[in-house]
């Protein structure tokens, strides 16, 4: 097994590196993937709220290996089709035929109050469906996407790039009575994560069904923050990690706090956060009995499992549990 270790160092000025630490490596992870189940290769689909919007296009295709009962997918993942063939510009914009825009009237563009009591602030954001800025709640399930790195609240809520699987997020939250939430926040340490904090103070009050986390890239770092925490996890009922880092301390209280599903959805080229940090992660996880899926997408890079997750099983999936 690959044993990695997760460490946040700070530098001057407030920002911080990140250090993946690796061990020695006793067998190839992915080959352990590919003879671990060679029965057969569907993952089963879980049912939940979200009813079926493009599954044809947006689905996995028929996946390299399965383990776990289904809950450890090697998925495929290939440039020229889901790139190439996606995109008439490829990886700035998509294909019409896989978007369906949304109304002037369903887009919100707003603000929240961020920050702290003592230090407030007024941030941007976008929503669809029954957020803060629209109906007053009731919202069947909410996703709140925090961007990676140079990313901000635009990023969470284009149409065009990441082959069109944020409209279709939008759509699957507008059409079931939920909300999607991309907001922008101070920065990924201490001070957003306040910022987000207050967000999810005044949406959970608003939200019937599950309030969901997805986390991309670096936006990670944030969501740790908050699950980790004993006051401010009980405001999250599920988290989905998009191309973002492993955390020891999440490993640590597996056992000890309420259980929050996790969905881990990673590339193999990611040179950001390497993959076998997630799959070790996720194997962690998995011998504490705790509720944990992984798709890892062969392959990709560090963009990719924000273009390539599905949404509703993901979502479904979390929802379930």
């Amino acid at each position: 097994m690959f044993v990695q270790l997760y460490q946040k160092v700070r530098i001057l000025g407030g920002l911080s590196i990140v250090l993946l630490l690796g061990a020695c490596q006793s067998s190839n992870l992915l080959s352990e993937v590919k003879n671990a189940d060679a029965s057969g290769n569907e993952r089963l689909v879980i049912a939940g709220p979200l009813k079926p919007l493009m599954d044809s296009r947006f689905a996995y295709r028929k996946a390299l290996a399965i383990k776990d009962g289904g809950d450890f997918m090697h998925a495929p993942y290939n440039e020229f089709v889901d790139i190439n063939d996606r995109d008439e510009i490829p990886v700035r914009k998509v294909r019409e035929g896989w978007i369906r825009r949304l109304s002037v009237n369903d887009i919100q563009d707003y603000t929240y109050t961020g920050g702290s009591d003592s230090q407030p602030r007024t941030l941007k954001v976008y929503g669809v469906g029954k957020t803060i800025g629209g109906i007053n709640g009731g919202s069947a399930m909410t996703v709140v996407f925090l961007h990676g790195r140079h990313g901000t609240r635009e990023l969470g809520f284009d149409d065009e790039r990441f082959g069109g699987n944020f409209n279709r997020v939008k759509r699957l939250m507008l059409q079931n009575g939920g909300a999607y939430i991309s907001p922008d926040f101070t920065d990924h340490e201490n001070e957003g994560e306040k910022d987000i904090v207050a967000l999810l103070k005044q949406q959970r009050p608003l939200t019937r069904g599950k309030l969901i986390l997805a986390c991309g890239s670096l936006g990670s770092n944030i969501c740790w923050g908050i699950v980790n925490n004993t006051q401010t996890r009980k405001l999250v009922d599920g988290m989905i990690l998009l191309g973002g880092m492993p955390n020891t301390q999440f490993v640590q209280s597996a056992s000890k706090l309420r259980k929050i599903p996790l969905y881990i959805a990673h590339a193999t080229l990611d040179t950001s956060f390497g993959y076998q940090s997630l799959v070790s992660f996720y194997q962690s996880l998995k011998a504490k009995n705790y509720p944990v899926r992984m798709t890892l997408f062969e392959s990709g890079k560090h963009g990719t499992p924000v273009r390539m997750v599905d949404w509703r099983q993901a979502l479904n999936w979390i929802a379930s549990k």
